[in-house]
């Protein structure tokens, strides 16, 4: 059986380096072709994010973690923003064509393929037009900036965009995301493009996607989360990429292999998507810990996440989390998607063209990216993964980072004559080398979402969830058998020990010594794996590396490894503890432990430093308490108390410091995962077997341990005293008394906010991490969403009320169970057109005491001064559905009783902010009809600007109404007509409302029903 296959997938399939110039409408046909059509194509799934363009097109400019200079983004300012297109876009797809003559943006495309969202999307598209920018002399855009939206969050499928642009002769585009927040430029994939447009590829347009690895990321401030994403295409000419290699010689992103790489191989994994390899879940999942982890906490990767540091070209598999993240992670992320077929099709840039939007999009970002090296391998096709981290233009090197060799700083690529040099690595470690000759470079939001990487970080990493791996079981092959299990003490001088497991096929495992040396097979033997084990032990600890692999389709694959300690005693008897630490002065206790325990014995033990034996009978425990420090050897003998007869030895060791105490805990006043120093001595060198115990509890997790300073994190206790002891040799240390603090809420950012507004929360105590933390208004179950946290300041976006009493003033409570709560006076503000959503299926509104007042008039159509209409016949208030679209409202009512037909009509336009109807236009008609007689009464009256009432009833609706002397402030016109037999009786137009009566009341009431 062979161990590993290649590392990627590979099948016969078409190669070149031709430009594919499309049209879109071709882009189309092939986005919507069946599959059954195009599987000629590669299916590849060893790159890392394999729409790959021509371009850098991967990471988003952001700061750089080391010595390069850190790119603090810029600003591109724009003249006046442009609305040109809004269309619905259904579940089935469609395409959005801009139509604006004269326009930059006129036939500006957007196809969204089938299937792409589970619902109907509203894409929307403006422009700005570029007036200057910040970027520099090798940024000139080519295109306004463009700004489209559809709701946020990523599409299933690849979304095309065809920009209209002007390219001069030579000169090549670069498309670019612009995050107007933070100032930044992420590259964007490119399809095609040719002299007056370019076609991009994305999966979303919304900026929140660019800055988060996770939702509570640190680099995802607030100001950052939008659902838009604004596009601009710069065009790079020849001159000005001479201009620019004439002026720099070396771009350095701070990402250095031995250091921000994996420490192990690409082998690959039981994972089925991973068993080609995983060179692309490696390098992703080491990009994303270069950006959303080491920048937080300055740990590099290489080698942190090793159960025990041995030398990676020893034990490769020494990492079983991390090695289980990176299969993961390839088998997440959908290589064999729609976007390797779009890159197969339309991606084959000529090397030259690369070359220089490689340089300077990597001088604009200084930030390391992935690129895909693909080559013929029996026949086929195939591609592996890799990292460029620094350019040397003079000397036209690529230096990058190859799973294949981790920590290797002499990888590189070469460009010279217009091409790029051929590259030999293997498909996997364990694979021979081949030529790749083609060289490409990926995106990175644009197709890949990011957070899926820092979520398979959380489950992995953090959670230690299992991503799929088969369970099994080490087990020891001595009579019945029993599990091996890490600290098993056994008196056989040979452990014969198998891996077992459910599934089909075998299992087997490579053994490695505690230096890293395999000791099974034997060094030397061809084939690494062994499906049944016989070591032999060396008296006490032996710690033994396991390897555990499976096999599935002819070949074996990784599942996991253990570091196990096997302790080998001679005799049957042994001390417990067999080693322990203590300090001086201190009582100390030891069992003598037996196999078969005898029913009568003599037990004399010499606590090795020249007291006197002590000796019992049938009491199998050992009291002694040192007066000096030191490393003892204490020997146990157990006689027959009849005959004499030994019946068995054992020794144990103790070691006992000057002292084993806590002198102090610093700071004695703690929060929830709040770091604490654990001062005193007597803790030993390394943690071992020794524990922390924080109000009982293990710590949230320990820092670091010194003899004489331990550093852990408080847990998150909800009840009890707070103490603090360490546990050393099984022995407890003095205790310490903290403090347990209850949050204590100091200021707030504004005593006034609406929902969804940020709100900085200031105080004390709140705890280093949220945890089960909770911050919500009055009595309101609904919490707020959490923005970060930390122990003096929470951000936080704040909740929309479910009732409408919540709004007003009130308390903002933050609590935490066990640690109490805090409350400051705090006033949610009601989002006025926020409610008007909410509420908009009814509407209640009146208008009271309007009525035709006159005394005399000459003629039918005389001027009228003193004008009081009564419209619905004095008083009349009627509920009906509303009609709502944005900002603007109908309603329409008719009612026949009595012979008379009453139809009523009522159009207006609220305010963006919900504040203020805007016009309000009213319309009351009656009809009368008897065999004899027809009477028709008109009335009308026009309103503007009334605004919202300042203070309203609380309950489920928003109401604008006036009254008073105000109301002819806001009246445009009234006009009342009656006629008889179609004959006109009366007509009178209002338009001078200086001496009128008052009109007593008009309200208008927004409610839910």
């Amino acid at each position: 059986m062979n161990r590993r296959p290649v590392c990627s997938l590979s099948h016969t399939g078409r190669s070149g380096h031709s430009i594919r110039l499309a049209l879109l409408v071709d882009l189309k046909e092939s986005l919507e072709a069946p599959r059954m059509k195009r599987q000629h194509r590669i299916v590849h799934t060893g790159i890392l994010l394999a729409l790959v363009t021509y371009a850098l097109g991967f990471l988003a400019c952001n700061e750089s973690v080391t010595n390069p200079p850190e790119n603090s983004g810029g600003s591109i300012k724009t003249g006046e923003e442009i609305s040109v297109a809004s269309q619905s876009i259904s579940q089935s797809g469609g395409i959005v064509t801009v139509s604006a003559p004269g326009k930059p943006v006129d036939g500006l495309q957007i196809i969204v393929p089938a299937n792409s969202f589970t619902e109907s999307r509203t894409v929307s598209v403006s422009y700005a037009p570029v007036t200057s920018h910040s970027f520099g002399d090798y940024f000139k855009p080519v295109s306004p900036l463009i700004t489209i939206s559809n709701g946020g969050g990523y599409a299933d499928s690849t979304m095309l965009v065809k920009i209209p642009v002007t390219l001069a002769t030579g000169e090549i585009p670069i498309a670019f995301f612009f995050n107007d927040k933070t100032g930044k430029l992420e590259p964007i994939p490119v399809a095609s493009f040719d002299v007056s447009s370019v076609t991009i590829m994305t999966k979303h347009f919304d900026v929140s996607g660019i800055a988060a690895g996770l939702a509570g990321s640190k680099h995802a401030q607030p100001s950052t989360l939008s659902n838009y994403a604004k596009l601009i295409v710069s065009g790079l000419s020849e001159a000005m990429f001479a201009d620019l290699t004439s002026k720099v010689t070396d771009i350095n992103t701070g990402y250095e292999p031995g250091i921000d790489d994996w420490e192990f191989v690409n082998n690959g994994s039981y994972l089925p998507d991973a068993r080609a390899g995983h060179c692309a879940g490696q390098n992703a999942s080491s990009i994303w810990y270069f950006f959303e982890k080491k920048k937080q906490t300055a740990k590099q990767l290489y080698g942190q996440f090793d159960q025990v540091h041995v030398a990676p070209d020893k034990i490769w598999e020494d990492n079983p989390l991390g090695y289980h993240m990176a299969s993961a992670l390839q088998t997440k992320l959908d290589w064999t998607s729609y976007s390797l077929k779009l890159y197969e099709e339309y991606v084959g840039m000529q090397d030259d063209w690369t070359w220089r939007a490689l340089v300077v999009s990597m001088l604009l970002c200084k930030e390391p990216f992935a690129i895909g090296v693909y080559g013929m391998h029996n026949g086929a096709r195939a591609g592996h993964d890799l990292t460029a981290y620094r350019i040397d233009i003079p000397a036209g090197k690529i230096y990058i980072a190859d799973p294949n060799f981790p920590g290797n700083k002499t990888r590189e690529i070469l460009y010279a004559n217009k091409r790029f040099g051929n590259y030999l690595s293997g498909l996997t470690a364990a694979q021979s080398d081949i030529t790749f000759t083609d060289i490409k470079f990926n995106a990175k939001t644009a197709v890949v979402d990011w957070n899926v990487i820092g979520q398979t970080w959380n489950d992995v990493m953090v959670n230690k969830q299992n991503p799929g791996y088969p369970a099994y079981s080490l087990r020891v092959n001595d009579g019945a058998g029993y599990p091996l299990t890490d600290g098993l003490k056994t008196d056989l001088d040979t452990l014969d020990f198998n891996a077992t497991w459910s599934q089909a096929g075998s299992i087997e495992m490579t053994v490695y010594d505690a230096s890293g040396n395999r000791i099974s097979p034997v060094p030397g033997q061809q084939y690494p794996l062994v499906s049944r084990d016989t070591i032999v032990l060396k008296p006490g600890e032996n710690k033994l590396g396991i390897a555990v692999f499976g096999s599935a389709g002819g070949f074996m694959y990784y599942i996991d490894f253990q570091w196990i300690t096997v302790t080998y005693q001679a005799s049957s008897l042994r001390i417990d503890p067999a080693t322990m630490k203590g300090s001086k002065d201190s009582d100390y206790v030891w069992h003598a432990v037996f196999e078969s325990k005898p029913s009568r014995a003599r037990y004399e033990w010499d606590f090795g430093d020249g007291s006197a034996k002590y000796i019992l009978t049938n009491d199998t425990n050992g009291y002694h308490r040192y007066s000096a420090a030191g490393t003892y050897t204490i020997k146990l003998e157990v006689y027959d108390p009849s005959t004499s007869v030994k019946l068995g030895d054992a020794t144990a060791t103790a070691t006992i410091g000057a002292g084993f105490e806590i002198t102090s805990v610093v700071p004695d006043k703690v929060s929830y995962a709040m770091p604490v120093t654990i001062n005193g001595s007597g803790f030993g060198a390394t943690q071992g077997t020794s524990s922390v115990l924080l109000a009982g509890m293990a710590p949230e997790s320990i820092i670091s341990w010194s003899d004489t300073k331990i550093v852990a994190t408080i847990p998150d206790v909800t009840s009890g005293s707070m103490t603090a002891q360490v546990i050393v040799g099984g022995q407890a240390s003095n205790t310490k008394y903290l403090t347990r603090m209850y949050p204590k809420i100091t200021s707030l950012s504004k005593s006034h906010a609406k929902p969804d507004e940020l709100v900085e929360i200031r105080g004390q105590y709140f705890g280093y991490k949220q945890g089960t933390a909770t911050l919500y208004h009055r009595y309101e179950s609904l919490g707020w969403t959490i923005v970060t946290w930390s122990d003096t300041v929470v951000t936080a976006l704040a909740a929309d009320a479910t009732t409408d009493w919540h709004y007003g003033f009130g308390n903002l409570y933050l609590a935490r169970t066990g640690w109490g709560m805090s409350t400051i006076e705090f006033t949610l503000d009601e989002d006025v057109l926020r409610t008007l959503h909410r509420l908009n299926s009814w509407t209640t509104f009146s208008f009271a005491g309007w009525q035709l007042m006159y005394t005399s008039y000459p003629t039918p159509h005389e001027a009228y001064q003193g004008l009081w209409m009564n419209i619905y016949n004095k008083d009349f208030n009627h509920t009906k559905q509303l009609v709502w679209s944005g900002t603007a409202f109908t309603f329409t009512f008719t009612q026949t009783s009595g012979g008379g037909t009453y139809n009523i009509t009522l159009d207006g336009t609220v305010s963006d902010d919900g504040t203020m109807i805007k016009t309000i236009h009213g319309l009351y008609e009656f009809n009368y009809q008897d065999q004899s007689t027809t009477q028709d009464h008109h009335y009308e009256y026009r309103f503007t600007d009334i605004p919202l009432k300042e203070s309203y009833p609380s309950g489920p609706w928003v109401e604008f109404d006036l009254t008073g002397s105000t109301v002819r402030d806001h009246i445009v016109s009234v006009v009342y007509s009656e006629s008889t037999n179609s004959v006109l009786q009366v007509e009178y137009r209002g338009t001078d409302w200086t001496s009128t009566q008052l009109i007593p009341e008009i309200k208008l009431r927004f409610e839910k029903q």
